[in-house]
């Protein structure tokens, strides 16, 4: 249904690494920089935690769709449990909206823009729609 072109995985692969190294924290380093305020040390725990899945090379795999940027990743196995499903793929502005549907079964999942995370990668694959239109 997806298709990526312009792939070059081990150069995306080191910018994440790259980009992991320098976004991320170890816990004692928050905890030593939140130790007096425990809401902050909360928050920083759950962003450093989203930050090290974003650029983890085995959860995430940023693709280009359109002008967004979505975990390829998590794209791929969702579709392979929808293999009987119809299904329709919509691109939006900031958004890709997947509907599926098999008898009376019916589904949306909405992927959102992850350009925010990826701003200065170089080497993000392309991707286009099998029905041969590029997006």
């Amino acid at each position: 249904m997806i298709t990526l072109l312009n792939t070059n995985m081990n150069l995306l692969k080191e910018e994440m690494r790259t980009a992991k190294v320098i976004k991320t924290f170890s816990k004692s380093v928050i905890g030593k920089r939140c130790k007096n305020d425990p809401i902050r040390l909360e928050r920083e725990i759950k962003r450093n935690d989203l930050l090290n899945h974003m650029y983890s090379e085995s959860k995430t795999i940023p693709v280009k769709i359109g002008d967004s940027i979505i975990n390829y990743k998590f794209l791929s196995s969702y579709l392979k449990k929808l293999k009987n499903h119809t299904v329709e793929i919509k691109i939006g502005e900031s958004s890709i909206l997947i509907s599926y549907e098999k008898g009376q079964s019916k589904g949306q999942l909405m992927l959102e823009d992850l350009s925010c995370y990826f701003q200065n990668f170089k080497h993000i694959p392309v991707a286009v729609i099998d029905d041969g239109s590029e997006t």
